[in-house]
């Protein structure tokens, strides 16, 4: 089976596809219908603001953002023992999940554009903890159609989990 995130037939049906809907799949399906109908909220929000310092101010010797425009934007790329791709996050690793899914699209991504095989490598600074991730085409498949499937239908009901302590879209699900 071959994966082409980036052919017409996934534009047509998701738009273009970025990490964050990955992320926000495994968080909380009612913000990634919020965030692929262009509904933001929350800018300014304290953790949005804590992750962006933490990204900006950890491995800056490393830092060469990889950018593909309107699909990713990875944190960096390194080659020890091939390619790597890495990520830095403002959690504790508690929940890797959403952040594995996200890697695993971008790892999908990297390979879909250039041809060349890449591991994932999470980072979480606050607890100087690290993460490996594999490619595994099958699952970002399973995912896209998760994410088709929620995004064609109408928005999803809120439901209280702890991802929405801080969400960017809490005072909209629970005004």
């Amino acid at each position: 089976m071959s994966l082409t995130i980036l052919s017409d037939e996934t534009s047509i049906h998701l738009g273009r596809l970025g990490g964050l809907f990955f992320y926000d799949l495994y968080s909380c399906p009612t913000r990634l219908w919020l965030s692929h109908k262009n509904i933001d909220a929350g800018k300014d929000n304290e953790h949005i603001l804590l992750g962006k310092h933490i990204d900006d101010t950890t491995f800056k010797q490393e830092r060469k953002e990889m950018v593909f425009h309107g699909f990713a934007a990875i944190d960096f790329v390194k080659k020890p023992n091939g390619m790597e791709i890495h990520e830095v996050k403002k959690g504790k690793g508690e929940h890797p999940e959403p952040h594995i899914a996200q890697v695993r699209y971008y790892i999908e991504l990297f390979y879909e554009m250039t041809g060349k095989e890449a591991t994932g490598v999470i980072h979480y600074p606050m607890v100087r903890k690290t993460l490996q991730v594999k490619r595994d085409m099958e699952s970002v498949m399973a995912d896209i159609m998760k994410i088709e499937n929620i995004i064609r239908d109408n928005c999803p009901k809120p439901s209280r989990i702890p991802i929405c302590c801080g969400c960017r879209y809490e005072e909209m699900c629970w005004a």
